[in-house]
């Protein structure tokens, strides 16, 4: 097998193939979370339900905006140092057409 970087690799697979990074707890969290979304579907609460998935969607969408400065760096078109107004106006007018 030919390996690019073999040291990373040989690192990733005993990581991989190690059972140290997993966490009991999290089956726990999990357990929990499911048990208190099926009783909230029995009791047809569907506004806790709403609330618990849009607080995941927020997470999700934090997440998303942590990123956006990383992707604008690595972007040829955009620049962490220019607004996003002006990002925006600079794409459309490189685009449109």
């Amino acid at each position: 097998m030919n390996l690019n970087h073999p040291e990373a690799t040989q690192q990733a697979l005993n990581i991989l193939r190690s059972g140290n990074p997993f966490q009991w707890y999290v089956i726990t969290l999990l357990a929990v979370v499911v048990y208190i979304y099926f009783n909230e579907i029995q009791n047809k609460n569907w506004k806790g339900i709403a609330a618990g998935i849009s607080l995941y969607m927020v997470h999700w969408f934090v997440e998303i905006i942590n990123i956006c400065p990383t992707l604008q760096s690595i972007s040829s078109t955009a620049s962490p140092y220019l607004p996003a107004s002006d990002f925006l106006s600079n794409f459309s007018e490189a685009h449109s057409g």
